[in-house]
């Protein structure tokens, strides 16, 4: 009861009046839990701290409500930027939504996997909204510190998905610039890529120098051919084909390309 809270020195608030001064920790604790069951009592938060919810207009103003009432309650919360960040990509309000996940991302408080998952959010909406792409590649490089997740192949992976090849390049190459030991699968989308787009001196270059560097992998001499062919270099083209068909072992599909070539 009353005697608990006035041992550990926190304050309890009601929405609309003003918050004591606590010190240090208990202030950003304090803080904290207000916002959890404020928000919990206005029926915004469902089981994860983003929450998907029924997008009904009604619901969408409500939440959006409450958000704002917490984010003039408690300015300084980077958490309330996590739902704040959730109700403008739902709003199409894109200036705000970078706003609320610049913040967000360059918290230390927030988990990494809330993080990702904001991120993923942002990148289904500059997928659709192309203004936003600078926006898009300084979250990246903000999240790019974390080893855990190689978040540019991941977005070079949807970019592919969208058949999108010039942003998948892109941020396939950026992911091997991070990480040049990621697996095979990503420099392979690399040079299919480069392939798409019919650029064929990049494509015959990268693909040379990843056959240098892997020897025994048949796509990167198969990639080298097709370039120089596209090039009229037969002659290299006829050297790295023959040499790498070799390297293919119970791939029909594979080594029908090579025959093609």
């Amino acid at each position: 009861g009353n005697g608990i809270r006035r041992r550990v020195g926190i304050t309890v608030v009601q929405p609309g009046l003003r918050q004591r001064r606590t010190v240090g920790g208990v202030r950003e604790l304090h803080r904290y839990f207000f916002f959890i069951s404020w928000i919990n009592k206005a029926g915004a938060v469902d089981n994860n701290i983003i929450g998907v919810g029924r997008k009904t207009k009604n619901e969408i103003e409500k939440k959006l409500k409450v958000a704002k009432k917490l984010e003039r309650e408690i300015p300084t919360s980077e958490w309330a930027q996590v739902r704040l960040f959730k109700f403008h990509i739902e709003k199409n309000d894109g200036p705000k939504a970078v706003q609320s996940m610049n913040v967000v991302l360059a918290s230390k408080k927030i988990d990494t996997k809330i993080k990702h998952r904001v991120l993923n959010e942002f990148l289904l909406f500059a997928g659709k909204n192309p203004q936003y792409d600078a926006d898009l590649e300084k979250a990246i490089t903000m999240l790019e510190a974390d080893p855990t997740v190689p978040v540019a192949k991941e977005v070079g992976n949807f970019y592919y998905n969208k058949k999108q090849w010039e942003k998948a390049a892109k941020y396939y190459e950026k992911a091997l610039a991070t990480d040049p030991n990621l697996p095979l699968e990503t420099p392979i989308l690399l040079l299919q890529s480069y392939t798409e787009m019919k650029q064929f001196e990049v494509l015959s270059k990268k693909a040379q120098s990843l056959l240098e560097r892997y020897p025994s992998q048949p796509h990167f001499y198969y990639y080298a051919g097709l370039g120089y062919n596209q090039l009229q270099q037969f002659k290299k083209a006829k050297d790295v084909l023959e040499t790498g068909i070799d390297y293919v072992i119970e791939n029909p599909v594979l080594e029908a390309n090579f025959y093609i070539q």
